[in-house]
């Protein structure tokens, strides 16, 4: 901790508090800080679990206003996955967005009825992102006896290319 505080000072950045996570001996894990979730590059690290998760809460904001393009664009917006776990399910409204550029309508006007029915199942398909919790670290150290490799599937179509890694 001290040699961060020297590294940062010529920067004027005050370190002020460390959160963190670390396997001192097998099966056995410690954090220091002691709060239960982190704010991480806009993801929730739950240091407890060791695991990262989005929190996505609609605001009434949102739920009051018509379906309009900036609505869409902002409640897709609203989430921030550098890693690209959450794509499953916020892909569906980039989708519509690009159903709405290609109709030509503008920002604040309301969208036709299918559209604004697909955006509403869209959104209640967002909530289960609060649900989703996925290992930060997945290792040959956390799990010994486990044989571990990785299998990568991609597809191409019409709309968007997917990549899947398991």
């Amino acid at each position: 901790m001290l040699e961060s505080r020297e590294i940062l000072r010529p920067s004027k950045m005050q370190f002020t508090w460390l959160e963190a996570y670390r396997c001192v001996c097998r099966r056995k894990k410690y954090y220091i800080g002691g709060r239960e979730e982190v704010p991480v590059l806009g993801l929730i690290w739950k240091p407890n679990k060791d695991t990262l998760s989005v929190n996505w809460e609609e605001t009434s904001k949102i739920k009051e206003t018509p379906v309009t393009k900036r609505k869409i664009l902002s409640t897709v917006h609203r989430i921030f996955d550098p890693i690209g776990f959450t794509c499953p399910v916020t892909l569906k409204p980039k989708i519509l967005l690009q159903e709405c550029w290609k109709l030509g309508v503008t920002w604040d006007t309301e969208l036709p009825f299918s559209i604004a029915r697909k955006f509403e199942k869209c959104k209640e398909q967002l909530k289960c992102l609060n649900k989703l919790e996925i290992p930060r670290c997945i290792s040959k150290e956390l799990s010994p006896n486990s044989y571990l490799s990785l299998r990568v599937f991609c597809d191409a179509a019409r709309l968007l290319t997917r990549v899947a890694y398991f």
